[in-house]
């Protein structure tokens, strides 16, 4: 048998070492490969992303100064007006106040002053300023727009490219 350097070897651990070098160049090469394979398909998907990204950049970029009113996961909203986003989809917003439901004790209070069957409690309001909300708390995202606001963007296909 031939060992890796081309000598000829008569015993059998010889052997077994040729052979597991082979493996190894085998396995090597078919690593090689399947990491081209990996590349050529990362390619693939990030020349696919790139509209994708594209449109959402200029999506991004059109709510950029419109008043967004956020709902977090413990339930309070916040409103204010939009600057800027990061990668973790954390969003600043200036101008911010933050609302929060009624409590117990204050649906309870409105509960005994109510007159008809139907309960009137308002939500607190509290100025905040300039705030960072978590992307990880955010459950729906709203973009406060009257008629009179509304820009025509061709590119997401609004009621007025329609016409």
């Amino acid at each position: 048998m031939l060992s890796k350097n081309g000598d000829n070897q008569d015993d059998e651990g010889g052997g077994v070492l040729a052979v597991l070098y082979l493996i190894s160049k085998l396995a090597i090469i078919h690593l090689m490969i399947d990491m081209q394979s990996v590349i050529q398909q990362l390619d693939r998907a990030t020349m696919a992303d790139t509209p994708r990204k594209a449109e959402a950049e200029l999506f991004l970029t059109s709510l950029i100064n419109k008043t967004l009113r956020i709902h977090v996961t413990d339930g309070r909203i916040f409103t204010g007006t939009f600057k800027c986003t990061d990668t973790d989809s954390n969003i600043v917003i200036a101008n911010a106040f933050e609302y929060q439901q009624p409590s117990q004790r204050q649906l309870a209070e409105a509960a005994s002053n109510a007159t008809t069957d139907t309960i009137v409690a308002d939500m607190t309001s509290t100025y905040m300023g300039l705030i960072v909300v978590p992307g990880k708390q955010i459950n729906k995202l709203e973009v406060e727009e009257f008629t009179s606001q509304v820009n025509p963007r061709s590119t997401f296909g609004t009621a007025r490219d329609q016409i």
